[in-house]
């Protein structure tokens, strides 16, 4: 998979996509935003070491390895990250990361912050997406992600949080 662009149509027929311009105003070099995903009070999880993600547009998945909280244990950690639902139902998911200033932005390059589901038996693939890009001039510094999304999940349906950025530069997603 690669890093889509407005207009894309992913699994559930819709597209989530914007723009954010950095430096944000007001905002300091010293602010972080603490990643985090979580899912309709079931669980929450962030992460306590910088994760590497490749500049070359693939989706990976965020492994948030520390865990808040989890009611009913359904969170996997680890490079297969996923939240496996025990009941069915909507799930309110939020995730937000923060990739750290390791390389430089330049015009046009993008990263998509991507929800993925994995029906029970099925293949994962991805559900809803939010992609932001770099300034329309080359900057050094991090950039920041969110994205929410609600999704009916049966018994076992899986779900995860994956990344995809094209800098081309291997780029780390921050810790707490």
């Amino acid at each position: 998979n690669t890093v889509g662009s407005p207009g894309t149509t992913w699994a559930n027929g819709t597209v989530f996509g914007g723009s954010f311009s950095v430096p944000i105003s007001g905002w300091q070099a010293t602010d972080i935003v603490t990643p985090e995903a979580s899912i309709s009070g079931q669980a929450r999880y962030t992460r306590a070491t910088t994760q590497a993600m490749p500049g070359d547009a693939s989706y990976n998945i965020v492994d948030f390895n520390v865990k808040d909280y989890d009611i009913n244990n359904e969170v996997t950690t680890g490079g297969g990250w996923k939240f496996t639902a025990k009941t069915a139902g909507y799930y309110d998911v939020k995730a937000k990361i923060y990739l750290t200033s390791d390389a430089n932005w330049t015009p046009g390059e993008r990263t998509t912050l991507a929800l993925y589901k994995t029906p029970v038996g099925g293949a994962a693939a991805a559900y809803s997406y939010f992609e932001f890009k770099a300034v329309d001039a080359t900057v050094t510094q991090g950039m920041t992600g969110m994205h929410n999304d609600v999704l009916y999940l049966n018994v076992g349906d899986a779900i995860d949080v994956r990344l995809a950025q094209t800098s081309g530069a291997t780029m780390n997603l921050s810790a707490n």
